[in-house]
């Protein structure tokens, strides 16, 4: 029999010995390109206490998102019965999406106007069909019932999306508890009430936060599928196909990745160009998208210019808190974009795909107050508060999250039944 056969203790030679000065082994963090010590634990917590929690733990995203977002229902529900109105989660662009859904772009009634008060063949086709094609291929479940169809879908994705925040947040934080305020806040930022109604936004932010999941996990394929959908959702994906190509590329350059990520590269624009290239088709215009939207809507990019001078008339004289709140949240996410790149640090590919989107929504003309539904998806932003908040006392954490909750649901609550514009 060998010694590599027995099986009691060897008694031949000296005892094994660890070096005293032996280095843990060190890997190299992918959001930081920067070395770091793994230390491996040195107490070993009991199985109950590790085994009892996971349940718990894997619930806890989808919970709370579902609670939260059903106290913003029911404060609507009440907002609206205060300022005798009616009670809707499909209203403004809802209507343009569930009109889509059930006939097609061509198909809208010509009793929707845009903002000139003006309907025409192309009028619809601002608005991306990600959303009224699922809404159309599912409304069968609900016996041909469209709003149903789309409140659920806004519903399930704005879960998923809830475990894609978490996810992304525990990467960065490594706390459970400033994961736990982070879905929290995201579940309740201002216009959030969008996420339960017959809007894009849920399933945009679905999209892009499992997008940038696989983006700072270097999992290619999920960040390039996931950035095509978004694409196909929504106009506000741009940000998102910039950050996953170029940080793609310059893992490319630097060696880090393969055939995988230059896949990423090709598959990241392609729900979005599609469809640009189905309405250039459709106009016969080669940049027909950006005309629909200039003629139809006032919407384009004159570098910040016109939301300057928006601000200006709005401190100056308007009366209106919804306009007046709406300039200090987009000022607010300035800052937290500043502090994102400061003291507290997010990695530096959610940092740059919220820089961009911030530089498209104040870089954008056209219906201003829609500044903040935009912000949704820029929900990185929401990193540094959560971080703060999260290393408070518990005395001082709850109030502070409550705060935040119900400010945030008051506003759209407030901006669907006082505010007498859309949304």
């Amino acid at each position: 029999m060998t010694v590599s056969q027995t099986a009691g203790p060897q008694t031949n030679g000296p005892p094994p010995t660890q070096p005293a000065d032996t280095e843990p082994p060190k890997s190299v963090d992918p959001n930081t390109d920067r070395p770091h010590t793994t230390v491996p634990d040195t107490e070993t917590p009991p199985a109950a206490a590790v085994t009892t929690p996971i349940r718990w733990r894997l619930l806890l995203p989808g919970a709370l998102y579902v609670a939260v977002r059903a106290l913003g229902v029911l404060i609507l529900l009440w907002f609206s019965k205060i300022n005798d109105k009616p009670f809707t989660l499909h209203g403004w662009d809802g209507a343009w999406y569930l009109a889509i859904a059930r006939s097609g772009y061509t198909g809208v009634p010509s009793t929707m106007l845009d903002l000139h008060g003006q309907h025409g063949p192309t009028t619809s086709m601002v608005f991306f069909p990600g959303y009224p094609q699922l809404v159309r291929w599912t409304a069968f479940l609900f016996q041909d019932n469209y709003v149903a169809a789309a409140i659920t879908i806004s519903t399930i994705a704005g879960i998923a999306a809830s475990y894609g925040v978490a996810r992304l947040t525990h990467r960065h934080t490594h706390s459970a508890r400033a994961t736990i305020v982070m879905v929290a806040l995201f579940a309740a930022a201002p216009m959030s009430i969008v996420y339960s109604m017959a809007y894009p936004e849920a399933l945009l932010c679905a999209c892009t936060a499992w997008a940038l999941v696989g983006l700072t996990e270097r999992r290619w394929w999920l960040a390039g599928i996931c950035t095509a959908a978004a694409g196909y959702v929504s106009p506000m994906a741009a940000p998102l196909i910039v950050a996953v190509g170029l940080v793609a590329l310059i893992d490319l350059v630097k060696g880090r990745a393969g055939w995988s990520a230059v896949a990423t590269i090709l598959m990241a624009p392609a729900g979005m160009l599609g469809y640009l290239m189905w309405v250039a088709a459709m106009t016969g215009n080669g940049s027909g998208y950006f005309l629909v939207q200039k003629q139809g809507w006032g919407t384009g990019f004159d570098f910040g210019w016109s939301t300057m001078r928006w601000f200006e008339r709005v401190w100056s004289g308007d009366r209106a808190a919804f306009t007046v709140l709406t300039t200090w949240i987009v000022l607010a996410a300035v800052v937290l974009l500043v502090l994102g790149a400061g003291r507290h640090a997010m990695p530096w590919q959610l940092w740059l795909f919220s820089c961009l989107t911030l530089v498209l929504i104040v870089g954008a003309t056209g219906i201003q107050w829609d500044k903040v539904r935009l912000l949704l998806v820029a929900f990185p932003l929401l990193l540094p508060i959560a971080a703060t908040i999260a290393r408070q006392r518990t005395s001082t954490a709850i109030p502070l999250v409550l705060g935040f909750v119900f400010a945030g649901l008051w506003f759209g609550a407030y901006g669907l039944t006082v505010w007498q514009f859309s949304i």
